[in-house]
């Protein structure tokens, strides 16, 4: 099965759609997403935080699964407070692609990276 293949910021094909789009830090070049246990997530959009930087993140949304079929999807979001609610932490983000403040889920982000200007 064929699928398209994504490319990273220097314009270097990282990975097929269909397979997984996202990368170690140990293997991963500049502009690759990065996939990390949830504390590092956090520890990443904590830094975003406090230096004003967008994110892009490849987040897995069930409504996004019942409307398109597909179950992730690649978001550039602007982290404003990160929150935890028993037990459960999740970032309050304005959401670029949707154009309002949502909610994401620390442990369901699949894959992040710092957003290119």
């Amino acid at each position: 099965m064929q699928g398209t293949v994504a490319v990273n910021g220097d314009g270097r094909a990282i990975a097929s759609m269909v397979n997984d789009m996202c990368r170690k830090p140990g293997a991963a070049g500049s502009g690759d997403l990065l996939k990390m246990s949830p504390g590092k997530t956090a520890d990443l959009l904590r830094a975003a935080i406090s230096r004003g930087h967008d994110v892009e993140i490849l987040y897995r949304t069930p409504a996004e699964e019942s409307v398109t079929g597909s179950t992730t999807g690649l978001l550039r979001v602007t982290p404003k407070v990160l929150r935890e609610h028993q037990g459960v932490a999740f970032v309050d983000a304005f959401d670029h692609k949707r154009h309002q403040e949502n909610q994401f889920i620390i442990k369901k982000i699949q894959g992040i990276r710092l957003a290119r200007e």
